[in-house]
């Protein structure tokens, strides 16, 4: 007898952290998706954000062009720990 065992369905945070005023101005749930990033991407974009710092999920090669975005954990650290 198999017993599969049922991935739970993680819910995750996408935050938007003003790095120079140390604050965050914008956050949204939802799946680890591209779907989801897109929606929470296009509602920033009223911001007229200049650049974009991630962790190296390939989700947000596909969405913000590459001069615009720097990936790294040096570059997330301080919202993790918010």
């Amino acid at each position: 007898m198999v017993l599969l065992k049922k991935k739970k369905q993680e819910i995750w945070i996408f935050k938007a952290y003003d790095r120079a005023g140390k604050g965050l101005f914008y956050w949204e749930f939802g799946d680890h998706t591209r779907k989801t990033f897109k929606r929470v991407f296009e509602r920033l974009k009223k911001w007229k954000i200049l650049f974009y710092c991630g962790n190296h999920w390939e989700g947000f090669n596909k969405i913000i062009s590459s001069p615009c975005l720097f990936q790294g954990k040096d570059k997330t650290f301080s919202i993790e720990q918010n």
